[in-house]
């Protein structure tokens, strides 16, 4: 799991409320750089709002929530809007046209 997956389940977990940097910092797994794991995160299509706030009255840090995720690939629903081919239809438009012997309208 990188960091950036790491934030963003902690950004999950901690819903409106969110995660100050400081306790990003403090992670077990110490997310050494919050903001840019954010930016990575923004980058693939998350919402993150960042609101500059001191923690516990004392050093000012920044609180990250999850405002919205990517909305998922339409591509894959595209795909699947499409008419379904028949194998003997695309055999048939790949082969080379020639007559065929059972033809009777055939040249």
């Amino acid at each position: 799991m990188t960091q950036a997956d790491r934030v963003l389940a902690l950004l999950r977990a901690a819903g409106h409320e969110g995660v100050h940097s400081f306790s990003l910092r403090r992670e077990p797994n110490l997310i050494a750089n919050p903001s840019e794991r954010v930016r990575e995160l923004e980058a693939k299509g998350y919402t993150i709002s960042a609101v500059s706030e001191r923690l516990h009255g004392r050093a000012y840090g920044v609180r990250y929530r999850l405002e919205s995720s990517p909305a998922p690939s339409t591509r894959l629903a595209v795909e699947h809007r499409t008419a379904p081919v028949r194998l003997a239809d695309e055999l048939e438009r790949a082969a080379p046209s020639r007559p065929s012997m059972y033809d009777p309208y055939a040249a």
